[in-house]
């Protein structure tokens, strides 16, 4: 677990982060005002903007003490950011605290024009950002009745658990997990659970690709494209340096080594590998153009059940 989530056991400090930046900025304020006697450091205020700009060079140099690193770059998209803009907004306030007491009505505007700059940023941070998630939120919605489907199908399974569900949605096979207690082939974020092994998720997802009719070129194309692919066989933290300060970029070689062990892999393709893990469920979404015929060869279809714009398949393992 620790490895998949990229825990780093380290003591270097992290000082090239932007939080820390603005935090720096906000400590010199304060320490400025304090010196021109603008400012008392014991005002609660000021302990208060104080507090706040400490936050970002704590939790990011905390590794120092703890030995311990966590895919910091949450903390500074996700908190940091946030508190140390808090702490300087807090510090020039402060700072300009007479003024907005005085009849000069320059620090008031100030303080107008920053008041209409947070709400409009506020809009754009919920409102553009989020939106390039609006289609896969979409079609999770559009899934969820397939999901509810399984569940209703897991009532006539002995053990439901048991049951591995092969979806060409990688979205669907994604939050199928949070309404069905079948296992699916393989996932976006399979790998992180527990019991599973590493070389039991690649497996797994060289079956998803096999089944999609993926060739090794394919792969290889993927692999230098896809950040999902990129992901599945070689995990996060080698994906972006963002999330580990021991990220190590990709090489070809390495790319070259996984297609090639692809390539063998499709190539001796067997009901062995058909029959582990064995598949009870297929879900194709039918607004795509689904090559499956590498399904076909080891399992028959039957009818098909379609559910919105899904169709469920129940699946036999063919006889050799």
């Amino acid at each position: 677990m620790d490895d998949v989530q990229l825990l780093v056991y380290t003591r270097a400090p992290d000082l090239w982060r932007v939080p820390e930046f603005i935090s720096i900025a906000c400590l010199l304020l304060l320490a400025a005002g304090a010196a021109k006697s603008w400012i008392r450091l014991r005002d609660r205020a000021t302990l208060f903007a104080l507090s706040l700009a400490l936050v970002p060079l704590v939790v990011f140099n905390q590794q120092i003490i703890t030995g311990r690193s966590l895919q910091p770059i949450h903390y500074q998209v996700f908190i940091g950011n946030y508190v140390a803009a808090l702490a300087l907004i807090l510090a020039i306030g402060i700072l300009l605290r007479r003024g907005f007491n005085s009849t000069n009505l320059l620090p008031k505007l100030a303080c107008a024009g920053l008041a209409v700059l947070a709400v409009v940023w506020g809009f754009v941070e919920c409102h553009y950002t989020v939106r390039v998630l609006d289609e896969s939120n979409v079609e999770r919605d559009i899934a969820l009745p397939v999901a509810k489907r399984l569940e209703v199908l897991s009532r006539e399974d002995v053990d439901p658990h048991r049951s591995t569900v092969l979806s060409y949605d990688m979205v669907q096979a994604d939050d199928m997990p949070s309404v069905a207690p079948q296992n699916v082939l393989w996932s976006r974020h399979q790998h992180v659970f527990a019991g599973m092994s590493w070389q039991e998720n690649k497996d797994r997802y060289f079956q998803f690709l096999y089944y999609m009719n993926v060739d090794a070129k394919g792969l290889d194309y993927l692999l230098k494209n896809d950040f999902v692919s990129k992901i599945a066989l070689f995990g996060w933290g080698r994906h972006s340096d963002r999330l580990s300060s021991e990220a190590t970029p990709l090489t070809y070689g390495e790319i070259a080594v996984e297609v090639d062990r692809y390539a063998a892999y499709r190539a001796n393709f067997s009901a062995a590998n058909a029959a582990s893990p064995m598949l009870s469920y297929a879900i194709v979404n039918n607004e795509n153009a689904l090559d499956l015929s590498n399904l076909d060869k080891w399992y028959e279809r039957d009818g098909g059940e379609v559910i919105g714009t899904y169709t469920l398949y129940r699946l036999k393992l063919r006889s050799e």
